[in-house]
């Protein structure tokens, strides 16, 4: 009774200053006693208020990211203590990440406030969302709910994109380049907004294809719809092509390979027939001999130039921006660690990968059973896709510190923790796995320099 008198008042005091004030307030607590009573309800909103971004499009006046990470680690703590839980979801991945945020802070090694600055910043948030990730959605109808959550936001980024090609203008975002759509947030560039639509097609065809309801297949059917439509409206050549990459693979899962080669590039070719003239003269550019793509190699090769500087430590988080000339990113999630970070950032990058795909591989073969497809082998094989998807679209974008990688690495263990859960099998580190990600992290250093010399 105290507690709901001492709101009442702070509700009713704050209608004196502002209804929006009073809005935010109601919303904002009724959503962190939600989260209290169940934390899984606290890293759904989050993920959504990642994309939907209600902050600013309201502009509210309090970091409401922070408290309601907060608020769901501690919520998740308190349901730990009461239910004496003990056995907290362990894989290999979990150590690559903490070794990457140590990393990362020890890369500010000449700032002391920068390195606090990371203790305490967005990674560090990253890697908490992370852990509650794998250790909350541990069910299959957990990881139904997040992946809902991800398409309908998804959705709603493209209907935002969309509505701003039309003259609507809604929070602070706004057309890149005078033509191509973006959102807000983290989606405030249009390659941002290409490659969160990539991730989530696999989800959208493979429960297309799993649902036997009539109204939830055309929903599904809506929403690809809307989502293709603004992917063609962000004109994102890198986008394109880690969309090929994944509509050739739900073909070659549904049809063959031959049969899904042919209707890949017929259904590409459509596609470039009904973009928008924007889009389809970038992709008439799209050549590492042409402006934008010699200038990407450029980016490579200064990339290049700072990991041989200092291969070991990297020039630092961050500062890939501030020693090229250019003041660019280097378009390339794989070469932005590798000169930031050096090699053990690039081992650890790759190996965070390289463990997520081989739960997915370990999940699809548990859950096949006499070529019966189950919801289970329909998700490992839509999730297997996704990431897919996001490493060939990384191969172009610089998005390693971003949310969207940590939030598929994350699923992709609930994912193999549903298909492993009455088995008792488990990833573990060997020596044989660290000479794989090792091997791996050398074939893509020769893979840059072959590039280097062919291109420049």
């Amino acid at each position: 009774m105290p507690l709901l008198v001492i709101m009442s008042m702070a509700l009713a005091f704050s209608l004196l200053i502002s209804d929006n004030l009073t809005f935010i307030i109601f919303i904002t607590v009724f959503s962190l006693i939600a989260i209290l009573i169940e934390p899984l309800i606290g890293v759904l909103v989050y993920i959504a208020f990642l994309y939907i971004r209600p902050m600013d499009l309201m502009d509210m006046p309090i970091p409401l990211m922070k408290i309601l990470a907060i608020t769901t680690l501690v919520s998740w703590i308190i349901h730990v203590i009461i239910r004496r839980q003990r056995n907290f979801v362990s894989a290999p991945q979990n150590f690559l990440i903490v070794a990457f945020l140590a990393l990362i802070i020890i890369s500010q090694r000449t700032y002391v406030g920068g390195m606090i600055d990371e203790l305490t910043g967005d990674f560090a948030r990253i890697v908490v969302i992370y852990f509650l990730i794998i250790n909350l959605i541990n069910t299959e109808k957990r990881l139904i709910m997040a992946i809902w959550v991800l398409m309908l936001s998804t959705l709603w980024i493209s209907l935002h994109g969309i509505l701003l090609s039309k003259g609507v203008i809604i929070g602070q975002a706004g057309l890149s380049q005078g033509t191509r759509v973006t959102s807000t947030g983290i989606f405030a560039d249009p390659n941002d907004l290409a490659q969160a639509i990539v991730v989530v097609v696999p989800y959208v065809f493979g429960l297309f294809f799993y649902e036997k309801r009539i109204l939830t297949k055309l929903i599904l059917v809506i929403m690809g719809a809307i989502m293709l439509y603004a992917f063609l409206l962000t004109g994102s050549r890198g986008g394109f092509i880690g969309f090929a990459v994944v509509m050739f693979l739900l073909l070659k899962s549904k049809v063959g390979m031959v049969m899904g080669s042919a209707m890949g590039i017929i259904a590409l070719m459509g596609l470039l027939v009904v973009a928008p003239s924007h889009t389809v003269e970038r992709m008439k550019t799209a050549s590492p001999y042409e402006d934008t793509g010699a200038a990407r190699i450029e980016l490579w090769y200064e990339g290049w130039q700072m990991f041989l500087s200092n291969p070991i430590m990297g020039v630092g988080k961050d500062m890939y921006y501030e020693l090229t000339e250019t003041h660019l990113v280097a378009h390339n999630s794989f070469i932005h660690v590798a000169s930031e970070l050096g090699l053990p950032g690039l081992f650890l990058w790759i190996g965070l990968f390289y463990f997520s795909f081989k739960a997915l591989y370990r999940s699809l073969k548990l859950h096949k059973v006499e070529n019966i497809i189950s919801r289970e082998s329909a998700l490992s094989n839509s999730l297997m896709i996704s990431m897919i998807g996001f490493v060939s679209t990384a191969l172009f974008l610089s998005r390693q510190y971003g949310y969207l990688p940590y939030i598929l690495l994350g699923l992709s263990m609930g994912v193999y923790q549903i298909a492993s859960k009455e088995r008792g099998a488990r990833l573990s580190f060997s020596f044989k796995e660290i000479c794989n990600i090792f091997l791996l992290t050398i074939i893509f250093i020769m893979g840059w320099v072959g590039i280097l010399k062919v291109f420049l």
